[in-house]
C-alpha cells in the first residue's frame, strides 16, 4: 500500500473513532477539512476574462466595478512562479483583486502555467524579455493605456523591476514591490550563509574552472511537490501553529475554510524551470548583484538606476524568507523622485493575504495609486 493511501486510511479511522466525541458543526467541519476540502475552499471566485493565453501563462482581466470612477492607469499583478493565484483571491471578503476592482482599478493578473517540456530550461531571459514583454504589450492594447502600474510580490517583484530597467520604460508609471530580495545578503536566516557560499564557489571556479551555474538547466528543474515542501520547511513552526489554531476553532466554519484555502494554496504549487532556479538561486541569492544595483540579463548588464517609476516597497515584519532589510535598499538604488518604503505585520504570504493587509495595507496602496494615476 502506498504511504499516502496508508496515511489517508489511518486518518479516516481516527476521525471515525472520535466521531462520537465530536458532534454537530465541529464534526462536519473536521470531516470536510480532511475528506471534502473542495467544499471549504473559497479562493478564485472573482469573475474574470482571459485576454491572452500562451503555453507559459494566462493573462486574466478583472474589470472595475460598475458605477465606480475608474482609474486611468491599469494595474498588472506579476505573480511569482511556482505559486498558484489563490493568494490574490482568497475569499470574497479578503480578495485583493476584488478589492482593487471595487476601487475602480482595472486589474490584470499573470497566471503562470506549469512549464511544459519545451519550457523546462527557461530562465529570466525568457520570462522577462519574452513573456513579460508580450504580456505588458497586451495589457496596453486591451486597456488603451500606455501607462501601466506593476505589482510584484517576491520573485514577481524581481521580474517587474528587471523588466522596467531592461526596457528603460518610462511608461511603467508605478511599481509596487512586496517582499522581493533586493539585497539578498540582508534577508536574515539562511541568507547569512550566502556570502560564504558565493566565496567558496568563486574559489572553486578559480582553481578548477567549475561553478554551479555551469550545471545543465535540466538538473536544476524542481517539481511542484518539491517546491511545496521547501516552502513549508521555511516556517515549520508557523505551519504547526496554523493547524493548532484550526483545531481550537473547529466549530467556526469560516476559520476552517480559511485554513483549507491556505492549505490548497501551499499544496498546489507548480514546478520551477531549471533556468529560473539557476538564475534565482545562483545569481539573485548567492551573487547578490541586485544589492549592488545591477543584473546581467539577456547578454547585457541591466541597471536599477534606469528605473524612474514611482515606487512603493512593502516588507513583512515577520517575513522569514525575505526580511525587511533585504528590500529596504531598493529606493536608493533606483532613479525615482517618489519612493516610499513601509514595514507591515505579517510573513511572506501574510502580507498578501492577512486580515491586517485587507483592512489597512490595501486601502493605503489604492490611495497611493490614485494620487499617481
Amino acid at each position: 500500500m502506498a504511504l499516502s493511501n496508508f496515511t489517508s486510511n489511518a486518518l479516516f479511522n481516527v476521525t471515525k473513532a472520535v466521531e462520537p466525541l465530536v458532534s454537530g458543526d465541529k464534526w462536519d467541519n473536521l470531516r470536510d477539512r480532511f475528506f471534502n476540502k473542495a467544499a471549504l475552499i473559497t479562493a478564485d471566485k472573482t469573475p474574470y476574462k482571459l485576454v491572452a493565453e500562451h503555453a507559459a501563462y494566462k493573462l486574466r482581466y478583472y474589470a472595475p466595478a460598475n458605477g465606480v470612477k475608474a482609474h486611468k492607469v491599469p494595474l498588472l499583478f506579476v505573480c511569482p512562479l511556482a505559486v498558484n493565484t489563490f493568494v490574490y483571491d482568497l475569499h470574497p471578503d479578503k480578495s485583493v483583486v476584488n478589492f482593487f476592482t471595487q476601487q475602480g482599478v482595472a486589474v490584470y493578473l499573470i497566471e503562470w502555467s506549469a512549464p511544459t517540456r519545451r519550457q523546462q530550461d527557461d530562465g529570466f531571459k525568457e520570462y522577462i524579455c519574452d513573456y513579460m514583454h508580450t504580456i505588458i504589450g497586451r495589457v496596453r492594447e486591451h486597456s488603451g493605456s500606455q501607462d501601466v502600474s506593476l505589482h510584484g510580490w517576491s520573485m514577481g517583484g524581481i521580474f517587474a523591476l528587471l523588466y522596467t530597467a531592461w526596457q528603460k520604460d518610462a511608461h511603467i508609471k508605478n511599481l509596487i514591490i512586496f517582499a522581493s530580495p533586493i539585497n539578498s545578503y540582508m534577508a536574515g536566516g539562511i541568507a547569512q550563509l550566502y556570502p560564504a557560499l558565493s566565496y567558496v564557489f568563486k574559489a572553486l571556479k578559480r582553481t578548477t574552472g567549475l561553478h554551479p551555474t555551469q550545471l545543465p538547466r535540466s538538473m536544476l528543474y524542481s517539481t511542484g511537490r518539491q517546491n511545496a515542501i521547501s516552502f513549508k520547511l521555511v516556517d515549520p513552526v508557523g505551519l504547526i501553529k496554523g493547524h493548532i489554531n484550526m483545531f481550537k476553532k473547529i466549530e467556526n466554519r469560516d476559520n476552517v475554510a480559511s485554513h483549507a484555502t491556505i492549505g490548497a494554496f501551499l499544496n498546489d504549487m507548480t514546478a520551477y524551470p531549471g533556468g529560473i532556479l539557476r538564475d534565482m538561486m545562483m545569481q539573485v541569492w548567492l551573487e547578490n548583484p541586485l544589492g549592488k544595483g545591477y543584473f546581467d540579463l539577456a547578454g547585457q548588464r541591466v541597471h536599477l538606476h534606469d528605473i524612474s517609476s514611482n515606487l512603493l516597497a512593502i516588507a513583512g515584519r515577520d517575513d522569514g524568507i525575505v526580511g525587511a532589510n533585504a528590500l529596504r535598499p531598493l529606493g536608493a538604488l533606483i532613479n525615482s523622485s517618489d519612493a516610499s518604503f513601509f514595514i507591515i505585520p505579517g510573513g511572506h504570504v501574510g502580507i498578501m493575504s492577512s486580515d491586517y493587509s485587507a483592512e489597512h495595507c490595501w486601502p493605503q496602496v489604492v490611495a497611493w495609486l490614485k494620487e499617481r494615476s
